[in-house]
């Protein structure tokens, strides 16, 4: 109680001095996360409340969600009385209530514990309370404050973005019917909303590429329903000084690249490439002619297997260890190994090449490696599978009969352990490593 005591004091006190400054009116929505502690929910109340006090002008109003459970926290409102407001403190008595509400919600913080991480929101859901209850007529802010962009639900882990893991654009291009991050069908419901995302930092990114994509999977999920992203920034204060300012869009304009799959997209963490990529990427290596023996067959260790083309077409690689669930595209997070993507020459998230990366250790004369050609070329496409021990990297030059299949005999091919039809190949590791 005192320390709310002290923050509603603090914001008396510094409103007289930002009333006088220079600030872009306009109503808001602002999303909060319940989860850390009091301390840290009180400091970003006493942040929100004094925006709120600054750029809210008379007859104009501004709500605050709790983007986990999307219940109304608090509701700020001022009559067109434009001479009454011109003193402060009459915009902090008749809004009792709102302090009321937010302290309430300070002082309820929910601790961090595992799926329940320090700003953890439901970005989906968020989305679809706004269209649900906060319509926009005129231009709006949709203020992030001290939010993560990771979407986890431990009920679906299928959909989880834990990890470094991003939806892709198909999924963004879907129904909400199949996928959570779907948007097709739902309009341009934010299409008056400037969105403002400040975060508390980036413990979440485990690459400058995932980064980069979380970044272009936020714009994407906010454009596509008709909004600007404006902001989307490491912390708080500069969410909210932009919002302030009135800045329309800060983050360049999402052009969607589809090919067909709905994926959830795995980047590798920068220290895992750092300390197993000798040479750099497999991709980029210098092919080994030494062949392994069959004890480093049988107990390969930091097994990576990889494909890359050059032609306008989509290949697929799927992985199976006698026993488990093949690793593809389909489901990426396996038992024995995760299908990542990894970037050399391409920037794109859908066509970018693959790499399946396996601890170990990993018998490679009983994996089963199969090769699909998606889509392109009719006949004739050629890739390049490579395969890497402890760094160590091998390859071979794949020929495909196609036409494409567009995946059609995955489960036949996993299952018989040969293609079934021609534009998969089924390979021996052995064969590529050079081994008997």
């Amino acid at each position: 109680m005192k320390l709310f005591n002290q923050t509603v004091s603090a914001i008396a006190l510094i409103a007289g001095g930002l009333i006088a400054e220079t600030a872009n009116a306009r109503e808001a929505v602002v999303i909060l996360s319940p989860v850390g502690n009091v301390e840290e929910k009180t400091a970003e109340i006493q942040a929100v409340a004094l925006h709120l006090i600054d750029t809210v002008d008379p007859g104009e109003e501004a709500w605050i969600i709790n983007g986990l459970t999307q219940e109304q926290i608090a509701h700020y409102t001022l009559e067109n009385d434009p001479e009454r407001y011109e003193i402060e403190r009459n915009r902090m008595r008749d809004n009792a209530a709102f302090f009321r509400n937010l302290k309430e919600f300070a002082e309820t913080a929910i601790a961090p514990k595992e799926d329940v991480f320090a700003g953890k929101i439901d970005f989906p859901s968020t989305l679809r309370t706004i269209n649900a209850n906060y319509p926009a007529d005129t231009s709006r802010d949709l203020i992030f404050h001290g939010t993560s962009p990771v979407t986890h639900d431990p009920r679906h882990l299928d959909w989880s973005m834990l990890g470094g893991v991003i939806p892709d654009d198909d999924q963004i291009a879907a129904s909400r019917a199949d996928t959570i991050y779907g948007a097709s069908g739902e309009g341009s419901y934010l299409q008056n909303y400037a969105v403002h995302w400040g975060m508390n930092g980036t413990a979440w990114r485990v690459s400058d590429r995932h980064e980069h994509f979380m970044v272009r999977f936020i714009s994407g999920s906010v454009t596509s329903r008709g909004a600007t992203l404006a902001t989307f920034a490491p912390d708080p204060a500069t969410a909210l000084r932009n919002a302030k300012e009135g800045i329309a869009e800060r983050v360049g304009a999402f052009v969607p690249e589809l090919d067909g799959h709905r994926n959830m997209v795995h980047f590798r963490p920068t220290a895992a490439l750092d300390a197993g990529d000798a040479g750099g990427s497999i991709y980029e290596r210098p092919l080994s002619q030494r062949a392994p023996n069959q004890d480093e067959l049988r107990a390969a260790q930091n097994v990576e297997i990889a494909i890359k083309w050059d032609c306008a077409c989509d290949f697929d690689l799927a992985v199976q260890v006698w026993g488990d669930a093949p690793i593809s595209f389909r489901a990426p997070r396996g038992v024995s190994g995760t299908l990542f993507k990894d970037f050399t020459s391409s920037s794109s998230l859908n066509t970018a090449w693959e790499t399946i990366a396996m601890p170990g250790p990993v018998d490679l004369q009983a994996l089963t490696v199969a090769v699909n050609q998606f889509s392109g070329a009719a006949g004739g496409a050629e890739a390049e599978l490579r395969i890497a021990i402890n760094g160590e990297t091998w390859g071979r030059k794949l020929r495909f009969a196609g036409p494409a299949d567009r995946g059609a005999g995955f489960e036949r091919t996993l299952s018989r352990r040969a293609p079934a039809n021609p534009a998969w190949l089924v390979v021996r590791p052995a064969d590529v490593v050079g081994a008997n």
